[in-house]
Parts: C-alpha cells; sequence; structure tokens
C-alpha cells in the first residue's frame, strides 16, 4: 500500500491529524461499560431469509442482525449538511468491493469468505446504513468513537464502520492486540471501531482498516512491519519504506495477504505461524464456504471490459483521442481498443483506457452534480477511483470515490458522460463485458507506453544508428515509436524497433542499477533478452535477462529493480500499433 494514503488515528491522538501523517497502527481497546444515558442499539426490522445473492451488492445472510457483524454508520456533526440520502448508495458500493477483495483473496487459497454486514431483509436485501449525528466539535477532540458508543453503537456482535464528514484526517482503527489462534481471541468479539474520514472514503482505505477490526497484521508474523502493517506487496495491509514486491500484479493491492502467510488465509501451511496464531480467515464477522464462488461477473483489477449502457452503446473517448482532458461519451459498441477499460489498481479501481493509457478522471477535480468526466494522466487522485455496485441482471452502477455520484449517461455521442446523485435510473446501469487478453504476440508491433501518461518508447531524434539511447515522447503514428516482439526462447523476448530493426538492451549490455537504454544490432545475447511481467491487462515489467533489472521512465530509458508497479515507473503497457 503507497505510504501517504492510508493514516490513523491512534488512541490518544486528536482527530486533527492531516492525511498525511501516514501513522495507522493497531491501538489497545478496552471494552467499557454502556455510559449512562446510552441507548442500547435497536436491531432492524426483519425476517429471517435464507443467504442470497442476486441484485445485492453484497451477500445477505439470515435476518440481516443476527450474530456477528459489521455495521456502517454515516456520521456528521450536527452543523454540518445531512448529506446521508446522497451518500449511502456509494457507501453500499463500498462495501460490495470490501466484500470482493476478501472473497477473491479467500479463492486463492480454495475458498470463499463474505463479510456479514448489517443488512435489510427479503428480496431486496441491502447493506444497512445508520445515520449519526454527532455535537460539533466531536472531529477535532477525536471523540468520535465515544459519541458513537453514547448513541448506542455498542453491541457487542458489532463491529463499527463510521464514515464521517471529518474533512480533518484520513482514517485510523481502535483495535486489540491478540494472536492466540482459536475462537477465543478478542478480534473475535464486538464493540471494535474504525473511523473512515471524508478524504479517504472508498473501498481501499476501509478494507485496509476493517483488516485491522479484524486482526490485521499481528507482530511475529513472517513479514510484519510495525503498526499492524506488513512489508510483502503488493498487499492491502502492506505498506513502508522496507518492501519486497513479491505478488508483483497490482491487482494484489486490494487482496489480503501476498503470500498467505502473515494474517489470511483460508488453508494456512499445517505448523506454520499462521496456522498456529490468529487468522483473520477464522473470523467470526465472515461468512465462510469451503469452496470458491468468486466467479460471479463482479469487476476485477487487472481485467478489460467494454462498458454498455442501456441501448448497447459503449463508453468510449470522444474521437478516439489519446489525448489528455478529452471527454468520454458513449456510442455504438464496436469494441476497438478506445472501448476497452483496463481496471487498474491505484488505492482504488481506476479505469484506464486501452488506447490512450489514461485514466477516467472527474473534470478538473469538480464535485458538483452534472461534472463531467475527462481522460487524463493516472494517478492517485481520488477522482480517479471508481466503485462498482452489482444491481441485478448483469447490471452495475459505478460510484466516483471524489464526488460519490454515479457515472451518468450524458445523451447521444458526443455528448460526455457526467456525474449524478444515484437515483437507478437506466442511464446510471452499466454492464461490464470482459474482453480477453490476448497477452504478448510475436511478430506484433506495439506502442511502450508509460502507464501513467500514455507516451511512448522512442529512439531519440528517430536515429537508425546503433547506440542511439531511448527515451518516450508523446503518442504519434512514427514507427520510431513501434517495437516489434520476437520470441527468444524460455519465456523471454526480444523487441526491436520498427524503424532501426535493431534490438533494446542497456548500454554496452551493462548489468548496472541505473545503465541507460540503447538499441544496438540484434543478436542471440541475454542483454537484448526481457521478461515480461504482468501487472495487468497489456500491462507489464519488462525485466532484462542479463541484469535482472527493469526498464524504467526517465528523461533516457534506464533499468532500475523491478518494484511490481509502485508509482508505474516501472510499468509498460502493450499497445497494438
Amino acid at each position: 500500500m503507497t505510504a501517504g494514503l492510508i493514516c490513523g488515528l491512534l488512541a490518544g491522538e486528536t482527530a486533527g491529524a492531516t492525511a498525511s501523517d501516514d501513522s495507522t497502527a493497531f491501538s489497545a481497546f478496552t471494552a467499557r461499560p454502556l455510559p449512562p444515558g446510552a441507548t442500547p442499539v435497536a436491531p432492524l426490522a426483519a425476517s429471517v431469509a435464507e443467504a442470497q445473492i442476486a441484485a445485492n451488492p453484497v451477500v445477505c445472510e439470515g435476518d440481516g442482525v443476527s450474530g456477528k457483524r459489521i455495521e456502517l454508520v454515516y456520521v456528521r456533526e450536527a452543523a454540518q449538511p445531512d448529506r446521508y440520502t446522497t451518500v449511502a448508495p456509494s457507501l453500499r458500493a463500498y462495501a460490495s468491493g470490501i466484500d470482493d477483495g476478501f472473497n477473491d483473496s479467500a479463492a486463492v487459497t480454495g475458498a470463499s469468505r463474505h463479510v456479514r454486514y448489517v443488512t435489510t431483509a427479503g428480496a431486496g436485501c441491502q447493506v444497512a446504513v445508520a445515520n449519526l449525528v454527532v455535537p460539533d466539535g466531536t472531529y477535532l477532540s477525536g471523540a468520535i468513537r465515544d459519541r458513537a458508543i453514547q448513541a448506542g453503537y455498542y453491541n457487542a456482535d458489532r463491529d463499527y464502520i463510521l464514515f464521517s464528514d471529518n474533512p480533518h484526517t484520513c482514517a485510523g482503527t481502535w483495535g486489540d492486540s491478540d494472536d492466540q489462534p482459536g475462537p477465543a481471541n478478542a478480534f473475535n468479539n464486538g464493540r471494535h471501531y474504525t473511523e473512515i474520514a471524508v478524504p479517504c472514503w472508498g473501498v481501499n482505505a476501509t478494507a485496509h482498516e476493517l483488516g485491522h477490526m479484524l486482526g490485521a497484521v499481528l507482530p511475529g508474523a513472517p513479514h510484519y512491519q510495525g503498526g499492524g502493517h506488513c512489508s510483502q506487496e503488493w498487499d492491502l495491509m502492506c505498506y513502508g519504506d522496507t518492501q519486497s514486491f513479491d505478488c508483483t500484479a497490482r491487482d494484489f493491492d486490494r487482496l489480503l495477504d501476498c503470500g498467505n502467510d502473515d494474517y489470511f488465509s483460508t488453508n494456512p501451511v499445517p505448523g506454520s505461524w499462521l496456522a498456529t496464531h490468529w487468522n483473520v480467515a477464522n473470523s467470526a464477522f465472515l461468512i465462510k464456504n469451503s469452496t470458491p464462488d468468486n466467479d460471479d461477473g463482479h469487476a476485477q483489477g487487472g481485467k478489460t471490459y467494454v462498458i454498455t449502457g442501456a441501448n448497447g452503446d459503449a463508453i468510449d473517448v470522444i474521437g478516439s483521442s489519446t489525448g489528455g482532458l478529452v471527454n468520454l461519451s458513449k456510442r455504438a459498441r464496436t469494441d476497438s481498443t478506445s472501448q476497452k477499460w483496463i481496471l487498474g489498481y491505484n488505492t482504488g479501481l481506476q479505469l484506464v483506457n486501452a488506447n490512450s493509457q489514461l485514466c477516467a478522471d472527474s473534470a478538473q477535480s469538480g464535485t458538483a452534480p452534472g461534472t463531467q468526466i475527462l481522460q487524463y494522466n493516472c494517478n492517485g487522485q481520488n477522482g480517479m477511483r471508481w466503485a462498482f455496485q452489482p444491481l441485478g441482471n448483469g447490471k452495475v452502477a459505478i460510484f466516483n470515490y471524489l464526488t460519490g455520484y454515479a457515472i451518468t449517461d450524458g445523451g447521444a455521442y458526443p455528448a460526455p458522460l457526467v456525474q449524478q446523485p444515484y437515483t437507478g435510473a437506466a442511464n446510471q446501469q452499466w454492464t461490464l463485458n470482459p474482453v480477453a487478453d490476448p497477452g504478448p504476440q510475436a511478430a506484433k508491433k506495439y506502442y511502450l507506453s508509460v502507464a501513467t501518461n500514455g507516451n511512448s518508447a522512442a529512439v531519440v531524434d528517430g536515429s537508425t544508428s546503433a547506440g542511439a539511447k531511448i527515451t518516450h515522447v508523446a503518442r504519434q503514428d512514427d514507427n520510431g515509436q513501434k517495437w516489434r516482439l520476437t520470441d527468444a526462447g524460455g519465456g523471454y523476448w526480444r523487441i526491436s524497433n520498427e524503424r532501426s530493426g535493431q534490438c533494446l538492451r542497456p548500454v554496452s549490455g551493462s548489468t548496472a542499477d541505473g545503465a541507460q537504454l540503447e538499441q544496438t544490432h540484434c543478436g542471440s545475447a541475454t542483454n537484448q533478452q526481457w521478461k515480461l511481467l504482468r501487472s495487468a491487462d497489456m500491462r507489464y515489467g519488462l525485466v532484462n535477462r542479463a541484469s535482472s533489472l527493469a526498464m524504467r521512465q526517465a528523461s533516457l530509458l534506464e533499468q532500475r529493480p523491478f518494484v511490481g508497479g509502485r508509482s508505474d515507473e516501472t510499468v509498460w503497457a502493450l499497445v497494438p500499433a
């Protein structure tokens, strides 16, 4: 997890901490008697129903209130506007994305785990979102948990996610400290709390803090790094200065436990640390099944989709442009490259256009209803992060993290897509049509596109001379920017420039960290051979066979250690040319 994006609110600190504090950690929370005057949590009216998935964003089990459950609470101070009706749909979408992450993680080790939320009952079952008003000054006093307890959110079978309209911090959890493996573990009880402040609303921060509430990551775990975090990326609970990159596909950043050995596995190795200590996969707050059930069509990071609206038209970039600040619209589906969207991941799912390699963004970071959607250089802004809520019949609503509004059809092409409060109308319903990625293909020409701004690798000045250095420039239909793959055997490829016919390698075949790249006459040397390590559909780390270092973007391309997509500096998209 990228440092700085998730910050914690420690016990005893004030809520005035900013999102740059980056201080997420465990803090002990000792259960206290219900304070005088507090009202016990009132159960929702419900009738017993069988567990169901159907048109719901999460699995619904039983009456929706019995047993150990996670409860969502929207919190605002008294003087703040009441945004409950507007934000509740996006909070449910975040809950759906969290459930997907837990269940996809369980499938890795051959089982299923769903978050057991407090839900409404019946065929229309959905995640319940409570509405809590606290006194003015609660945020800065750091008393939000105390105010929730006083209001009655103190059920022994509940853990509480407090989605606050607090602008002063990011997120933090009041947890526990217990690593014993059985059901008596303190994390298996209720009355744990996390606050997700409004700057950090979304799937990633909330799932991370839920991980803390359920017992991740404990001291003694093989990759424990302190503060409830780990050092094995990509991983929902790992971040810090000392990291190994053992799970290189960027989608692992939304999943639990990269090595399935620190805090979550449905099938831990007998005798291992995780088999003999607390395992979040055994939490009573999760619905358990011994076989995977995650192949349900939900949005999965790293995959490619054509996204169609009610009339079958597909979301596209106006004019199929590869330039930034160009609006999105929709038009007749052709499955062209500009109609394909990779679900990238940067502490939240991103919609990356397969043609431009730019991200769908909230225009100029606008937050007003009607804000248009355009493409721009991919970065970590909330306006580029999206949550998906299943609506039934294969339809989804798509919510923006920054605005909380849903993608809405703006009209006939080239009318831009806009964001509006969610109503469930047909123009806010979308279908994710998966498209297979053929992977690297021998003899095929590609642009090697920078995975943040869409620039293409190119020989400096278009030279055809051996020894010419490699840079990256704005893409044009130019053979000097096109590269052809040749199978070199053993899982390696030679990469030759279409204009010069020469092959990519480190300067003079160097194995040094930081050596620049050049083109040279093609041959059989291992310094001309590159392994393509998949980060997502179309996106790869290009690792040199001789040096074991990866092609990295700089003014002149160079080789550096492959860091599994950190800032996407060592990740390149193979865009068909």
